[in-house]
């Protein structure tokens, strides 16, 4: 399976947050708050990200095995509601 349009940050990223990136995060027809962007495959055994990360300007390519995931969690949270991701993607 091919997940395209893939926005995702680290939560040691997320804690790096200064007031400004809240608040542009939160302004109307802005993407939520990511580092990364791109598509991922999720394979039986692993997961890959090919994409760009913003923070160090180039692109990357991420690969996480099964075993070395404890925790996977699709949802909204405390940065971002539903309303919030709703509105934002335009739906």
């Amino acid at each position: 399976m091919t997940i395209e349009n893939l926005l995702f940050i680290y939560d040691s990223d997320l804690k790096k947050r200064n007031w400004s990136d809240w608040v542009i995060s939160h302004i109307m027809f802005s993407p939520p708050v990511h580092r990364y962007s791109g598509r991922a495959k999720i394979l039986s055994d692993q997961f890959i990200f090919k994409g760009y990360d913003k923070q160090k300007n180039k692109n990357v390519e991420i690969i996480l095995y099964r075993h070395l995931i404890t925790q996977l969690y699709l949802g909204y949270d405390k940065t971002y509601s539903h309303f919030q991701v709703l509105f934002n993607s335009g739906l």
